[in-house]
């Protein structure tokens, strides 16, 4: 392909290149208009004829506009498209930080690849919602961003090349449709595809993150299309040292070989992550459900000792005590001999006794009455005692106890009954009902231009900034009735494109930090509704 460095793609000059693939190469350019860096990917197309040439460009015009309603914190976004010299170019956010896979190569601890995977999964769930499947997931298409933050970029990429006659000679080339060691075993074979094929890519990523390895390696992508038809997966904790089971069945149920065996859309995979981000290993059971123990399992697989790619993700002074040599082994009748030599000495002192009982003092007979009368006066003395524990009786404070009933003002906590909570909320002037949840994800869903966020619940409150329309934010709390409108604190989410009422509408900047503020519900003239559940 023709090295663009300096050139100029309609308003974008070419600065440098930062990335080659086999369906793409990746230029850092300059938008001469609004003055900003941007990421150009210029799809490559030297290996096509003519008559697939057309067909592509067909293609690549459809599934651009598609691609570019996709607008999530976690996915890059499209902001334009064209055509360059019969080539193919997108234009997104630029992210510097650069990939995933600059990370890779020792193990990670599972919780905290959870937490890194754990936003890439709920970009491909929204993804899936609107019909788009990735088909390439990986780690170079995981970008790192502002506050360590993941963003998925390359979406449809390998649909716009899917289905030309050139197909197979492309990966045999190296410009292959997919990575062969993140694709699933359906697409490798050229099956039919759906959101199960994204699950077995991100839980490859997940398996080398944990493992510091991926689940199958090899020189060609033929021979790993083989690996995959004929081994086992190689079991995650026969790797770590430690790996507690409900991951390593993760793994397992997201890289089954057939599609019906893994998580059913990738909703259920976030949930697991999810819970792994919290270290939350309780309920993971219920969320992974069973694990189907396919041929994809090697269920014999042991422990290896830790190498350049095995780590003890839990205690280091367990390794230690663990590579100690065991103690020799006591004999079980090592008491015997104890028990005889002091079952010996009871007896000897027991005959010892009796001798001296047996022998009189002073070499007569003591008087008959000395011994009786002490012996008699101090058990009757003693015995009258017996009585005064009569006083038993006292604990019939037991019955004072009976203030267990004051314990009744247990009945005093159903006044939190009084506000009902599935009483609805009222707003006397809202001309519509409200329909969110504080601690929900909602989408701007506004057919105006942009909805403003406000430092309080009031029309007269300052700006803090507006949003744009497809974007999730996150409620906080609410709803609060004001000015005859449903209003709701909101979050908004690093990555997220902002701008405010002092820029036009195509002036906006992507958001570094969170913020925080009041929108409304809804609603205008043209609305009824600017914040929409997501379902």
């Amino acid at each position: 392909m023709t090295n663009l460095i300096g050139q100029s793609l309609g308003r974008y000059l070419i600065l440098e290149q930062i990335g080659e693939g086999g369906m793409a190469i990746v230029y850092k350019a300059r938008d001469t208009r609004l003055d900003r860096d941007v990421a150009i990917k210029v799809i490559r197309t030297e290996k096509l004829t003519l008559e697939t040439m057309g067909k592509t460009l067909k293609r690549f015009d459809r599934e651009a506009k598609a691609l570019a309603k996709l607008t999530h914190p976690n996915i890059v976004q499209i902001t334009d498209f064209g055509e360059y010299d019969g080539k193919p170019y997108l234009v997104m956010f630029y992210i510097p930080g650069g990939t995933l896979k600059q990370k890779l190569g020792q193990p990670i601890p599972w919780r905290d690849a959870a937490r890194l995977l754990a936003p890439i999964a709920r970009a491909l769930q929204y993804a899936h919602q609107q019909g788009v499947i990735h088909r390439d997931v990986k780690p170079s298409n995981i970008l790192i961003g502002a506050n360590n933050e993941p963003m998925l970029t390359d979406f449809g990429i390998a649909k716009i090349l899917l289905d030309t006659e050139e197909t197979s000679d492309l990966t045999g080339t190296g410009m292959g449709i997919g990575t062969p060691e993140y694709m699933s075993p359906e697409q490798f074979q050229g099956e039919g595809v759906d959101a199960r094929t994204d699950v077995y890519s991100l839980g490859v990523i997940f398996y080398e993150m944990v493992t510091g390895r991926k689940p199958y390696t090899a020189t060609t992508p033929a021979a790993i299309l083989v690996k995959q038809a004929t081994e086992a997966l190689p079991r995650p904790s026969a790797f770590v040292r430690g790996l507690p089971g409900n991951v390593e069945n993760t793994l397992v149920k997201a890289l089954a070989k057939k599609p019906e065996n893994r998580y059913a859309n990738m909703g259920e995979f976030l949930r697991v992550l999810e819970a792994f981000a919290k270290g939350n290993l309780t309920s993971v059971s219920d969320l992974t459900g069973i694990v189907t123990l396919d041929d994809s399992y090697d269920a014999d697989a042991t422990y290896q000792e830790p190498t350049y790619s095995t780590v003890d993700q839990n205690a280091h002074q367990r390794a230690y005590t663990q590579s100690q040599p065991p103690p020799p082994r006591r004999s079980t009748l090592g008491w015997v001999p104890w028990a005889v030599g002091g079952l010996a000495l009871c007896v000897m002192g027991a005959i010892a006794v009796a001798l001296i009982v047996m022998i009189p003092s002073g070499g007569g007979t003591p008087p008959s009455q000395e011994p009786v009368v002490p012996y008699i006066q101090p058990t009757s003395s003693y015995v009258e005692p017996t009585a005064y524990v009569q006083s038993t009786v006292y604990v019939e404070p037991t019955a004072y106890i009976e203030p267990t009933a004051y314990v009744e003002p247990t009945v005093y906590v159903e006044p939190t009954v009084v506000p009902s909570p599935t009483t609805p909320p009222t707003c006397p002037g809202a001309k519509y009902p409200t329909r969110l949840q504080a601690d929900r994800d909602a989408m701007v869903c506004t057919k105006s231009e942009r909805v403003i966020v406000r430092t309080s619940a009031s029309m007269k409150a300052s700006e803090v900034l507006s949003l744009y329309p497809g974007y999730t934010i996150r409620i906080l709390e609410g709803p609060v009735c004001a000015d005859d409108f449903w209003w709701w604190k909101v979050e908004i989410y690093p990555g997220t494109p902002i701008s405010d009422q002092n820029h036009g509408y195509n002036d906006f900047w992507k958001s570094v930090d969170k913020y925080t503020g009041w929108a409304r519900e809804g609603f205008d003239e043209i609305d009824s509704y600017f914040l929409c559940p997501i379902p």
